[in-house]
Protein backbone atom coordinates (compact mmCIF):
# COMPACT_ATOMS: atom_id res chain seq x y z
CA UNK A 1 0.00 0.00 0.00
CA UNK A 2 2.93 2.35 0.56
CA UNK A 3 3.88 2.02 -3.10
CA UNK A 4 0.27 2.61 -4.09
CA UNK A 5 0.10 5.69 -1.85
CA UNK A 6 3.22 7.11 -3.50
CA UNK A 7 1.74 6.39 -6.94
CA UNK A 8 -1.55 8.02 -5.96
CA UNK A 9 0.20 11.19 -4.85
CA UNK A 10 2.21 11.26 -8.07
CA UNK A 11 -0.87 11.11 -10.34
CA UNK A 12 -3.22 13.19 -8.16
CA UNK A 13 -4.38 16.22 -10.13
CA UNK A 14 -7.44 18.29 -10.85
CA UNK A 15 -7.49 16.79 -14.36
CA UNK A 16 -7.76 13.22 -13.03
CA UNK A 17 -10.40 14.31 -10.52
CA UNK A 18 -12.46 15.97 -13.25
CA UNK A 19 -12.22 12.88 -15.47
CA UNK A 20 -13.58 10.70 -12.64
CA UNK A 21 -16.25 13.26 -11.80
CA UNK A 22 -17.41 12.95 -15.42
CA UNK A 23 -17.47 9.13 -15.08
CA UNK A 24 -19.39 9.49 -11.83
CA UNK A 25 -21.99 11.80 -13.38
CA UNK A 26 -22.29 9.50 -16.41
CA UNK A 27 -22.80 6.49 -14.14
CA UNK A 28 -25.53 8.39 -12.31
CA UNK A 29 -27.18 9.68 -15.47
CA UNK A 30 -27.09 6.51 -17.54
CA UNK A 31 -27.29 3.77 -14.94
CA UNK A 32 -28.50 4.75 -11.51
CA UNK A 33 -31.13 7.41 -12.30
CA UNK A 34 -32.96 5.34 -14.94
CA UNK A 35 -32.77 2.31 -12.67
CA UNK A 36 -34.16 4.34 -9.79
CA UNK A 37 -37.11 5.30 -11.99
CA UNK A 38 -37.80 1.65 -12.82
CA UNK A 39 -37.52 0.49 -9.23
CA UNK A 40 -39.37 3.08 -7.20
CA UNK A 41 -42.38 3.20 -9.57
CA UNK A 42 -43.56 6.67 -8.49
CA UNK A 43 -43.67 5.50 -4.87
CA UNK A 44 -42.77 7.74 -1.96
CA UNK A 45 -39.87 5.46 -1.05
CA UNK A 46 -36.38 6.02 -2.37
CA UNK A 47 -33.79 3.41 -3.30
CA UNK A 48 -32.93 1.13 -0.41
CA UNK A 49 -29.24 1.53 -1.29
CA UNK A 50 -29.51 5.25 -0.53
CA UNK A 51 -31.33 4.89 2.79
CA UNK A 52 -28.67 5.36 5.48
CA UNK A 53 -29.53 3.97 8.91
CA UNK A 54 -32.88 2.52 7.82
CA UNK A 55 -35.10 0.47 10.10
CA UNK A 56 -36.96 -2.74 9.37
CA UNK A 57 -40.38 -1.12 8.96
CA UNK A 58 -39.16 1.54 6.49
CA UNK A 59 -37.08 -1.00 4.61
CA UNK A 60 -39.89 -3.46 4.00
CA UNK A 61 -42.33 -0.62 3.36
CA UNK A 62 -40.02 0.57 0.58
CA UNK A 63 -39.95 -2.92 -0.93
CA UNK A 64 -43.73 -3.04 -0.79
CA UNK A 65 -43.98 0.43 -2.39
CA UNK A 66 -41.77 -0.68 -5.29
CA UNK A 67 -44.41 -3.21 -6.32
CA UNK A 68 -43.61 -6.39 -8.16
CA UNK A 69 -42.31 -4.58 -11.25
CA UNK A 70 -39.94 -2.44 -9.18
CA UNK A 71 -38.56 -5.43 -7.30
CA UNK A 72 -38.15 -7.32 -10.58
CA UNK A 73 -36.29 -4.33 -12.08
CA UNK A 74 -33.93 -4.39 -9.11
CA UNK A 75 -33.29 -8.10 -9.68
CA UNK A 76 -32.96 -7.69 -13.46
CA UNK A 77 -30.43 -4.84 -13.26
CA UNK A 78 -28.53 -5.93 -10.15
CA UNK A 79 -25.17 -5.55 -11.91
CA UNK A 80 -25.60 -1.74 -12.11
CA UNK A 81 -25.23 -1.61 -8.36
CA UNK A 82 -21.91 -3.43 -8.58
CA UNK A 83 -20.51 -1.08 -11.24
CA UNK A 84 -21.37 2.15 -9.41
CA UNK A 85 -19.25 1.45 -6.26
CA UNK A 86 -16.17 0.95 -8.44
CA UNK A 87 -16.68 4.40 -9.95
CA UNK A 88 -17.12 6.09 -6.57
CA UNK A 89 -14.09 4.20 -5.22
CA UNK A 90 -11.82 5.75 -7.85
CA UNK A 91 -13.43 9.12 -7.24
CA UNK A 92 -12.67 8.76 -3.51
CA UNK A 93 -9.07 7.85 -4.31
CA UNK A 94 -8.77 10.86 -6.60
CA UNK A 95 -10.11 13.19 -3.90
CA UNK A 96 -7.89 11.70 -1.20
CA UNK A 97 -4.80 11.80 -3.40
CA UNK A 98 -5.39 15.41 -4.37
CA UNK A 99 -6.01 16.48 -0.78
CA UNK A 100 -3.06 14.56 0.64
CA UNK A 101 -0.79 15.93 -2.07
CA UNK A 102 -1.95 19.46 -1.16
CA UNK A 103 -1.01 19.10 2.52
CA UNK A 104 1.89 16.69 1.94
CA UNK A 105 0.48 14.12 4.34
CA UNK A 106 3.25 11.79 5.53
CA UNK A 107 3.13 8.27 4.13
CA UNK A 108 2.62 6.67 7.55
CA UNK A 109 -0.62 8.60 8.04
CA UNK A 110 -1.79 8.36 4.45
CA UNK A 111 -1.48 4.61 3.97
CA UNK A 112 -4.37 3.96 6.37
CA UNK A 113 -6.68 5.99 4.13
CA UNK A 114 -5.82 3.83 1.13
CA UNK A 115 -7.82 1.01 2.69
CA UNK A 116 -11.01 2.99 3.29
CA UNK A 117 -12.35 3.20 -0.31
CA UNK A 118 -11.64 -0.50 -0.91
CA UNK A 119 -13.35 -1.31 2.37
CA UNK A 120 -16.35 0.84 1.37
CA UNK A 121 -16.72 -0.97 -1.95
CA UNK A 122 -16.43 -4.44 -0.43
CA UNK A 123 -19.04 -3.50 2.16
CA UNK A 124 -21.26 -2.08 -0.59
CA UNK A 125 -20.96 -5.36 -2.51
CA UNK A 126 -21.92 -7.33 0.61
CA UNK A 127 -24.87 -4.99 1.20
CA UNK A 128 -25.98 -5.51 -2.42
CA UNK A 129 -25.85 -9.29 -2.06
CA UNK A 130 -28.02 -9.04 1.06
CA UNK A 131 -30.50 -6.76 -0.75
CA UNK A 132 -30.69 -9.17 -3.69
CA UNK A 133 -31.43 -12.08 -1.37
CA UNK A 134 -34.01 -10.11 0.59
CA UNK A 135 -35.79 -8.97 -2.58
CA UNK A 136 -35.62 -12.45 -4.04
CA UNK A 137 -37.36 -13.90 -0.97
CA UNK A 138 -39.87 -11.04 -0.59
CA UNK A 139 -42.54 -10.96 0.95
CA UNK A 140 -40.91 -13.31 3.45
CA UNK A 141 -38.91 -11.30 5.99
CA UNK A 142 -35.58 -12.82 6.90
CA UNK A 143 -34.37 -11.02 10.03
CA UNK A 144 -30.82 -12.34 9.76
CA UNK A 145 -30.47 -11.02 6.21
CA UNK A 146 -32.10 -7.74 7.19
CA UNK A 147 -29.65 -7.19 10.06
CA UNK A 148 -26.71 -8.13 7.85
CA UNK A 149 -27.92 -5.63 5.22
CA UNK A 150 -28.41 -2.99 7.91
CA UNK A 151 -24.92 -3.60 9.32
CA UNK A 152 -23.25 -3.46 5.89
CA UNK A 153 -25.24 -0.36 4.95
CA UNK A 154 -24.29 1.41 8.17
CA UNK A 155 -20.62 0.52 7.71
CA UNK A 156 -20.76 1.68 4.08
CA UNK A 157 -22.20 5.06 5.02
CA UNK A 158 -19.72 5.48 7.88
CA UNK A 159 -16.78 4.84 5.52
CA UNK A 160 -18.15 7.22 2.90
CA UNK A 161 -18.76 9.90 5.57
CA UNK A 162 -15.25 9.36 6.95
CA UNK A 163 -13.73 10.07 3.52
CA UNK A 164 -15.91 13.16 3.09
CA UNK A 165 -14.90 14.43 6.55
CA UNK A 166 -11.22 13.65 5.91
CA UNK A 167 -11.28 15.50 2.59
CA UNK A 168 -13.08 18.45 4.18
CA UNK A 169 -10.56 18.59 7.03
CA UNK A 170 -7.64 18.90 4.61
CA UNK A 171 -9.02 22.27 3.54
CA UNK A 172 -8.57 23.54 7.09
CA UNK A 173 -4.91 22.53 7.12
CA UNK A 174 -2.30 24.90 5.87
CA UNK A 175 -1.17 24.15 2.34
CA UNK A 176 2.44 23.02 2.33
CA UNK A 177 4.59 24.47 -0.46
Amino acid sequence: MKLYYTFLLRIASIKILLIWLVFYVLALAFFMCPLQGLIINDSKSGLIDLMPFFNQVDFYEALSDYGNSGRMAYLDFWYYDFFYPLVYMVLMYSLLGLCFKRIKLPQEKGVFWMYIPIFAVLIDFAENVCFLNIINSYPEQNLTLFWLAFTFSTLKWLTVYSVVIRVALTFFKKKVA
